[in-house]
């Protein structure tokens, strides 16, 4: 299941299409236990950079795909056979239309409640064949993980779709997957508001072409500023260092 695994400045990444994540997570269905996926980006390429405990958490996750413009360009720097962009959104629709194919049972956790209602309502009517193991908003206490974890166990999900932010979402998992004991846990990010129509993605000649950032900085200026310049910066820069000098993201 480790097939096309790649270093990038120090942390694994597998280079694969989505197509090829989609039956990825099959195999961890059929295999059972419990596998993790992350999303990596240029973000959290930074962020890692600077937390040990993410370093560690993101390592040792099951599938690890390329999410985000800035991973692609970077891979080209470096060299790195990334054969495309495995969106976190268009990874966790293909699952959803799999799941109603295929009887898995999803549960989705996070958002507000009224968001996580209209997602519902979404699958509802596209999916009709889709059965959802659960759902619950992420808006819960740290004394409320436990039963919350026991729900997600006790529902016998297949998948598990997250929509809470990094690396809050990281360290839930790190505490409870073992309990949950889900073939296949994802962080979704903001996938949740796009799906409920509080969010539009980028047309898809922007996606196409790795111009989703603008369309989200022209939507959300205010916010996404920071990230897509003082992080993207601070991204290439050690990439830049990775292919001059040889730079790793620490152990």
């Amino acid at each position: 299941m480790r097939g096309g695994r790649i270093d990038f400045m120090g942390v694994p990444l597998d280079a694969i299409t989505l197509e090829q994540a989609l039956r990825r997570v099959e195999g961890f269905i059929e295999e059972g236990g419990a596998h993790e996926q992350v999303s990596l980006n240029a973000m959290k390429v930074v962020s890692l950079t600077r937390d040990p405990e993410l370093r560690r958490l993101v390592r040792r996750s099951a599938l690890i795909c390329a999410d985000g413009a800035g991973v692609i360009v970077g891979g080209r720097i470096l060299g790195l056979p990334i054969p495309e962009r495995v969106a976190g959104i268009d990874l966790f629709m293909g699952l959803m239309e799999r799941a109603a194919e295929r009887g898995w049972r999803p549960f989705l956790l996070g958002a507000k409640q009224e968001v996580l209602d209209a997602v519902v309502a979404h699958f509802a009517r596209e999916l009709p064949a889709l059965e959802l193991a659960g759902t619950r908003n992420g808006y819960f206490t740290d004394d409320e993980e436990s039963d919350i974890a026991e729900q997600i166990r006790d529902s016998g999900a297949d998948l598990l779709f997250i929509a809470i932010s990094s690396p809050k979402k990281e360290h839930f998992l790190e505490r409870w997957g073992p309990v949950m004991q889900v073939p296949y846990m994802q962080g979704v990010g903001g996938s949740f508001d796009v799906v409920a129509g509080k969010v539009s993605r980028a047309p898809p000649i922007m996606q196409r072409n790795h111009l989703e950032w603008a369309w989200r900085l022209s939507l959300e200026p205010k916010r996404m500023w920071r990230r897509n310049f003082v992080g993207s910066s601070t991204f290439l820069a050690r990439v830049l260092q990775a292919r001059l000098l040889g730079y790793r993201i620490p152990e």
